[in-house]
Formats: structure tokens, C-alpha cells, sequence
């Protein structure tokens, strides 16, 4: 039996490095509100840490319905449980959105005994590899052909107005941040708003990361999984939106339908040679150091001249599970069936399946 936690405040409890991390009321009523979403992918008989069991098995009767109706796969059965009723039992094994010190400090806090549950030089280490230069790594295995897509680690102000000179425009990332927060864009200059926020990310997180801005025309991603020895997988496509950077929603598919969907901009052949590529590196670099899910986010960029498309095989890594997982855990058999999946929030955040 599984026990399954979710944390979306993951990506900012990795960037603030503290074991009783607290997050704004914006994310804890996210998680609070979308505790259930670990029940679409669990066993059956695991158990879903929730805040409110009651209204997460009201939710989720709702999700399943409007999956089913739609052909989407709808989950197994899940007990709800909450903080106050788990204190002193003893679960197999943990499953969580990602590994950070706050959560692990929180299982502990609420009486959760666990074997398997991470240390803290297992901690750091997971948080080492989170960092932005990891991907940085990977883009280094995709030089030429069709691909594109440069990242740069800058220690001070300068090195980042180096980068600004030679590209023109750029995007600069805090090294640990979570998408649509941490990133600034600068053009021509930079200004003294985005030096003082650049040496304030110098001091609390070491250095910045900046990349060359390309003007994309689609987002997507890619899910794989580790398992801990050497082996990653390839678990499936992700197609999703973004505003700003933020995270807006999935496309519910087929890999055969998103595989279309990206075949019109680059061939098939690439996407086979990218899958492979990260499976062989990452499974080295994660060999002995971390089991899970983990996503990579892409982009396809139009060439210059118009007369064609690259491929950035490296946005970003995330070195959790993602909305990618989320969405291939209810994705439908039939190639017909195609739906999108939104995060809204009118008054509390709620999933919304939609037709396409």
C-alpha cells in the first residue's frame, strides 16, 4: 500500500531550502483544493493524504464522471485519509508531487512512519539535480541538426549583460524556481528593477541561469521515469498551454494524436532520437540518486527564414511529477476521444475536463 501526498508547493520549497518552508495562502489553498488529484493515478487501496476527505470524495466522484462520459480512463479505488487519523501508521511507501526537506519534515511532524523515506543527503542531493544546470547538460547532447537551445550559468551582473549584448534578448531563470515564476526577460539594456532583482537571486541562490529568448510557436513536453539504477523511461507526450510562462492546461489524447499534432513541425525520426538521447543521459546522471517521475518541457521554434522548425529538446527539467503525468494517467485508448484538462479558479481551484 501506497501512501500518496500532494505538494504543489514543491518548486518553492526546493528554492527556499528549509524544512518548515511555509507557502503563500494561494498555494496552500491549491493544495488543499486539488489534495485529491493523486487518486487518478494511485492502486487501488492506496490512500490519498488529504486535507477535507469528505469533500475529496465529492470531487473526485465528480472528476470520474465527466472522465467516463468522455472515454477517459477514471482511476481505481483510494481511501481519503487525513493528517489527524494517519499519526503512528506505518505505510510501505510514500508517493509525493516531489522530494523536498519541508515535505519530508511534515510526514515526520504528522507521526507517518515510513522506512523508505529519504534522508537529508538524499534531499540535497535531489535538490542538486534540480538545479537549472542540469538541463544545461543535456542541451550540450543536442548540438546541430534541427536543434536549437543554449543555457548559461552567470555568477555576477556582468556575465548576464555579456549574454544581453551578444543574443539581444534573453531570458534569465532563477536556478531554482517553478514555471512562470523566477524568469525575467531582458532587451537592449538592463535595467536597475532587474540588476537589483539579479544580485538578489546572486546572494540567496548562487548565480542565475540565462538563455537566449526564441520565439516559439508551441509548447510541449516529454514524461519519463526513474527508477533509481540507471534505467529511465519514456512515459509519454504532454501537450499543454501556458500564460506567462504559467501553466493553463493539457490536451487529454493518444500518443498517437499528439505524435500528429508534432509531426507537423518536426519528423518523427527526431522525436524517437530525442526520447533516446535523455533516457541514455539522465539515466546516468540519476543512476544511484533519484526514483520518480520527472518531466522536461520543449518548444518548437521557427527557423529564420521561415522555411522550417527547430526543436528545443530542453526547456526546463522538473524533477517531480507534473500536470504532463496527470494528464497521461486519464488519457483516453480511442484516437477519436480528445479533450483538454484546465486548472480554473472561481473562488476555489477546480479541474475542468472540456471538449476540444
Amino acid at each position: 500500500m501506497t501512501l500518496h501526498i500532494f505538494n504543489p508547493e514543491h518548486d518553492l520549497a526546493m528554492a527556499a531550502n528549509l524544512k518548515n518552508f511555509t507557502a503563500s495562502h494561494s498555494v496552500r489553498a491549491f493544495r488543499t483544493d486539488m489534495g485529491f488529484l493523486p487518486a487518478l493515478w494511485a492502486g487501488d487501496d492506496d490512500m490519498v493524504m488529504v486535507e477535507d476527505a469528505k469533500r475529496a470524495y465529492a470531487t473526485l466522484k465528480k472528476i470520474r464522471a465527466r472522465l467516463a462520459a468522455s472515454g477517459c480512463k477514471a482511476g481505481g479505488n483510494v481511501e481519503f485519509v487525513m493528517p489527524g487519523e494517519i499519526a503512528g501508521m506505518k505505510v510501505e511507501k510514500i508517493d509525493v508531487w516531489g522530494w523536498d526537506s519541508a515535505i519530508v519534515n511534515s510526514i515526520l511532524q504528522n507521526g507517518i512512519i515510513c522506512d523508505t523515506l529519504p534522508d537529508m543527503g538524499h534531499l540535497e542531493m535531489i535538490r542538486k539535480l534540480s538545479h537549472r544546470q542540469t538541463a544545461t547538460g543535456l542541451l550540450k547532447k543536442f548540438a546541430g541538426d534541427i536543434f536549437v537551445g543554449e543555457s548559461f550559468f552567470c555568477g555576477n551582473v556582468d556575465m548576464v549583460a555579456e549574454l544581453l549584448y551578444r543574443y539581444g534578448r534573453i531570458v534569465i531563470k532563477a536556478p531554482w524556481s517553478c514555471s512562470g515564476r523566477g524568469i525575467r526577460f531582458a532587451e537592449k539594456c538592463i535595467g536597475n528593477h532587474l540588476a537589483g532583482w539579479i544580485k538578489n537571486m546572486l546572494k540567496i541562490q548562487g548565480g542565475v541561469m540565462v538563455e537566449p529568448y526564441y520565439r516559439k510557436i508551441m509548447d510541449f513536453g516529454m514524461e519519463f521515469y526513474s527508477d533509481g539504477h540507471g534505467k529511465v523511461d519514456y512515459v509519454g507526450m504532454s501537450l499543454f498551454n501556458t500564460k506567462n510562462g504559467a501553466y493553463t492546461g493539457n490536451v487529454i489524447a493518444t500518443e498517437t494524436y499528439k505524435l500528429d499534432i508534432i509531426g507537423k513541425y518536426i519528423p518523427d525520426e527526431y522525436i524517437l532520437n530525442v526520447k533516446e538521447r535523455i533516457c541514455t543521459y539522465l539515466g546516468d546522471v540519476y543512476n544511484n540518486k533519484y526514483a520518480g517521475p520527472l518531466g522536461i518541457d520543449m518548444m518548437i521554434v521557427p527557423q529564420s527564414d521561415g522555411r522550417g522548425y527547430l526543436l528545443h529538446p530542453c526547456v526546463e527539467i522538473n524533477l517531480r511529477r507534473t500536470m504532463g503525468h496527470v494528464a497521461l494517467a486519464v488519457d483516453p485508448e480511442d484516437d477519436e476521444i480528445v479533450r483538454s484538462m484546465e486548472i480554473v479558479n472561481n473562488n476555489n481551484y477546480q479541474l475542468k475536463i472540456k471538449s476540444l
